[in-house]
Parts: structure tokens; sequence; C-alpha cells
């Protein structure tokens, strides 16, 4: 039998002819279960009043924490929602699919004010401080707009896909991991590199601390 323990994990013993049901307590405190498919993203409103929910159904969802299971159901998408998120005044939030479609919405009133596609994206996010959605495209671009005035600029430093991007402090910096091996902090205001270091191992993951002393880039 399988092993429940207080924590949740579970210890499965090898089984002979095929896969075994394991029943698991349901410990949660709520339940939101509209999507059809697994869940590729989540996120939590600054307010941790809303709860935001793209899916593989090609759908996302906006849910009210509190009360009924109270929800705004987000449809147009063109593949699988694989990022989502709240802008740091809670003022909007974005979802975005596999193929890079980016929808952008008004919280208050979940309405629609902005659409953008970028090709097949790799990872979208907001400033941590000010209201600019960035994303990462497979041909090496990135991408960067001012909202609500919607301004556009494009940072072209590789040619190669940047796998996973992190802000430092300064909050006008961006460290990129790419998938030939090369990390880059890039300046967003002038669009130029200050560091570029080349690993010579594809890059899968990127982290860097709080001081700024330390970039950590996983292979």
């Amino acid at each position: 039998d399988a092993v429940v323990y207080e924590e949740g994990d579970v210890i499965q013993p090898p089984v002979e002819g095929g896969p075994v049901e394991i029943d698991v307590e349901d410990m949660s405190e709520k339940t939101f279960s509209q999507h059809n498919g697994s869940v590729f993203s989540v996120a939590i409103s600054k307010s941790e009043e809303f709860v935001l929910t793209g899916g593989e159904d090609d759908l996302a969802y906006i849910w009210k924490l509190s009360g009924e299971d109270t929800y705004h159901k987000i449809d147009g998408h063109k593949d699988s929602v694989s990022h989502v998120g709240f802008s740091v005044n809670d003022k909007y939030y974005f979802t975005a699919d596999l193929s890079g479609y980016i929808q952008l919405f008004e919280l208050h009133d979940n309405k629609k004010i902005w659409e953008f596609e970028v090709g097949d994206v790799l990872w979208v996010m907001w400033h941590p401080v000010v209201p600019i959605l960035l994303a990462g495209a497979v041909d090496g671009g990135v991408w960067m707009w001012k909202v609500p005035a919607f301004e556009t600029k494009t940072i072209q430093l590789s040619n190669n896909p940047p796998i996973e991007a992190a802000f430092l402090s300064t909050n006008r910096h961006l460290a990129v991991g790419y998938q030939d091996g090369t990390v880059k902090v890039i300046d967003l205001k002038s669009g130029e590199a200050t560091v570029s270091v080349d690993t010579k191992q594809e890059i899968t993951s990127i982290g860097v601390s709080h001081d700024n002393n330390l970039i950590m880039a996983g292979s």
C-alpha cells in the first residue's frame, strides 16, 4: 500500500501490472474546477482577492477567493494558456498562450483593452514596480509594453531563445538566460547588455540574489 504522511507526501511501492489509484484526502480550503484539463498557470492578486488561472483547454478564469464560486471566463486563445499575472498595482491582468497571443484586461470590470501576438512565447511577466509587461519569444527577442499607452520596445541581443529571465533589484536590469548558454544582464532603458557570460551549457533557469552580487543559472 501507498503511505501518506501527515504533510501530504506519498511513497508508492513498485507496482507490477499497471498503475495504482491512490485516494488522497482533499485538504484544500477552496477548489476551482471549471477548467477541462490541466492547469498550467496560476496568479494571485496583490490584494489576495482574486485568483487567475490558465489551462490546456485554451481558457483562463478569474475567480474571487471569498464567497461563492464567482468567476469570469476568458476565451479567445488559440493554444494552452501558459502564463497569467496581475500588475503590481492590481489594475490590470494578462493572459498569454503558447502561440504568443497575449490579452490584457482591466481588473475592475474585466474589459479587454489590448491584444498582441509575438510568436511562440517562453515567458511573460510584469515589471515589479511599474505597469510594464515583458515577454520572451523563441526568436530571441525580449518585448516590452508600457501600459496603458502600449508603447512597444523590442530588445534583440540574440537569435537564441531566451529561456528564463529575472529582475535585478535595480528594477532596470533584467538577467536573461539563453538556450545557447549565454547569460546577459540587459539595461531595459538602453536596450544594451551590461554583462554577457557564456556558460557553454543550455540555460533552463535563472535567479538573482537580493544584493545583485550573484546571478545563478541552472542547466
